[in-house]
């Protein structure tokens, strides 16, 4: 469970470092060329799937 939790942190940190750097907005579906995987990762999180 812990490394799971850490793989999860450290991907969030990444896209969230990438979504930084790519774009200023925060929204990920706003820009979904920045990365199709971050973009589904995104709305899975928010729809529950």
């Amino acid at each position: 469970m812990d490394y799971f939790k850490k793989q999860q942190l450290r991907e969030l940190a990444i896209l969230n470092g990438t979504l930084r750097e790519e774009s200023p907005s925060p929204s990920p579906h706003l820009s979904p060329s920045v990365s199709p995987f971050n973009s589904t990762g995104m709305k899975r999180a928010k729809t529950g799937r």
